[in-house]
């Protein structure tokens, strides 16, 4: 299964209350991760947002860039061709369509109204889990 995650999922994640079994899904040989030097630029500028910072565990900061470094393959986006109405979120739109992911993960309610993109599924992390047969 290939996956990319919004950037809201690894801003909950490293606020440490939310989304506990991201490091257990990614662990599983059946997931492949994808990310972006995109992605990951917004989510060290996200980071540093007041209303976010104050929220940020520290050690759960370094943790989620660890994993997100670990644990995603970094892709290349060669064709930009994303029209979405947010224009910001084209890139995680090319990044999926770049590495062929089955899944884009995310709590952005814009993108899931989109529901798919190209062979792209678009789900919350709820639908994730429940796929993947996570129980609450």
């Amino acid at each position: 299964m290939r996956l990319v995650f919004d950037n809201n999922i690894w801003i909950s994640f490293a606020i440490g209350n939310h989304m506990k079994d991201i490091p257990a899904i990614l662990l599983r040989p059946d997931i492949e991760l994808f990310a972006c030097r995109e992605l990951i630029e917004e989510f060290e500028r996200v980071c540093q947002y007041e209303k976010i910072k104050h929220h940020l565990k520290p050690e759960r900061l370094v943790s989620t860039i660890e994993l997100i470094h670990i644990k995603a393959s970094i892709a290349e986006i060669t064709n930009s061709l994303a029209d979405f109405s947010d224009p910001k979120d084209n890139y995680l739109l090319d990044l999926c369509a770049e590495v062929a992911a089955d899944f884009l993960v995310t709590g952005d309610k814009r993108l899931l109204l989109l529901n798919v993109y190209r062979t792209t599924k678009i789900i919350t992390f709820n639908e994730l889990r429940d796929l993947l047969g996570i129980k609450g």
